[in-house]
């Protein structure tokens, strides 16, 4: 270019130009990673000018406002005084010479702002299409911030439906995803827990797969390109109650006194219990004639009882079933007899026969209840006329007669 044009540059023209015919360009990037600020101004000269651009003292000074602020420039004037001609506002930023971009190193989530590149060059290049400043919009995406406290809609024995507020401002937005952190007992467990996804960035979530009648908390967390929030105010719900799913165990069943048995048993282990453990139900079935009784144990901690009223000599299935107020468990059960006893009543004499002066024969059934094993008889007899101790002659048990 000659000289003279360069001499008569007494007016300068201050360029804005766009970054694009919408009004500027947008610079994403996760806080703590650089960010590179293109200053579309000088790029626009840059192609329109061709190798004037180069020219000594055609760029006059390079301005770049943050939010209308200036946080950088850089002045043609002060070439002796290298801080002063590239100035910056903060040690985070540094120019890349030549294009006049601006790189904002490490960058944080305050840094997001709108940013204006302005540029002067002599006026002895006309710049219609100087119009509009270059802006860059530049968002810094950190990690979102906590959603709210979860609240519980709903639960069952085995799932909770929970929901969530969340409000995520634009350097934190779009939200991935959320997720909630599940932890047993009624307080976070940050080392002992599982995490269960929503459905994108949707705030409501089934927990499901959960143990009945146990306490969790839960913990909602979101997600976006920058990372995971810490987890947000705990809520604690506990399942419901179901029926226990393992039996008791019976220990031993001894015979008492007549009719009475002694059951001594342990409740099912506390993990299948699925809700608080409130007594034991027993029952005794007659296998002959399957005529029942049943009672009823309260408490957790009584493991033996006394089955009264059963019948001697008599075969009984005794059960054990579990009570946790949802429904009972399984039945434990075991087959027993219970002792024999007194015949309830005596064997019926059917004949009488007198042999000689010296024998008489006599024949019997036994009784219809015997309450055991007859093992003899006893045959009582006195002579009339005589005060004195009957005679007693006992028979075995499989004679019916004598």
């Amino acid at each position: 270019m000659p000289n003279a044009v360069w001499r008569c540059g007494l007016l300068l023209l201050l360029l804005f130009a766009a970054a694009s015919a919408r009004g500027g360009s947008e610079v994403r990037v996760v806080a703590g990673k650089d960010a590179t600020l293109a200053c579309e101004p000088a790029i626009t000269a840059r192609k329109r000018m061709g190798p004037d651009y180069d020219g000594p003292d055609l760029v006059r000074r390079v301005e770049w406002r943050q939010n209308g602020a200036i946080v950088a420039s850089y002045q043609q004037g002060f070439a002796v005084d290298a801080p002063r001609q590239w100035w910056v506002s903060s040690a985070r930023m540094q120019w890349v010479r030549g294009l006049y971009s601006l790189v904002i190193s490490t960058t944080e989530v305050t840094d997001t702002a709108s940013y204006e590149c302005r540029i002067e060059i002599d006026s002895a290049f006309d710049a219609p299409y100087a119009e509009k400043p270059g802006v860059v919009r530049l968002i810094v995406v950190g990690k979102p911030d906590p959603p709210g406290r979860a609240i519980v809609s709903s639960f069952t024995a085995r799932s909770v439906t929970l929901s969530w507020p969340h409000s995520a401002t634009p350097p934190h937005i779009p939200i991935q995803r959320y997720m909630v952190m599940v932890s047993y007992g009624n307080r976070p467990d940050l080392n002992s827990h599982k995490l269960v996804y929503a459905n994108g960035n949707e705030t409501t979530l089934v927990v499901s797969s959960l143990r009945p009648y146990t306490e969790y908390t839960f913990q909602a967390i979101a997600e976006n390109e920058a990372g995971r929030s810490s987890p947000g105010q705990s809520v604690t719900a506990r399942t419901k109650g179901e029926a226990p799913v393992a039996a008791p165990v019976i220990k031993q069943i001894r015979n008492g006194t007549d009719g009475t048995l002694i059951v001594e048993w342990e409740p099912p282990p506390p993990m299948t219990l699925h809700g608080p453990l409130v007594g034991h139900r027993l029952m005794a079935h007659q296998l002959r004639t399957g005529a029942m009784k049943e009672w009823y144990v309260q408490g957790s901690t009584t493991r033996v009882h006394i089955l009264r009223g059963l019948n001697v000599y008599t075969k009984y299935m005794i059960s054990v079933e579990a009570d946790n107020n949802f429904g009972y468990s399984p039945m434990a059960s075991m087959i027993v007899t219970t002792d024999e006893g007194v015949p309830s009543n005596g064997p019926d004499v059917t004949s009488l026969q007198v042999k000689s002066s010296e024998s008489i024969y006599l024949s019997w059934v036994p009784p219809k209840e015997p309450n055991g094993v007859i093992v003899s008889y006893f045959v009582y007899y006195l002579t009339p006329g005589r005060e004195a101790q009957p005679v007693i002659s006992e028979v075995n048990a499989n004679t019916s007669s004598g």
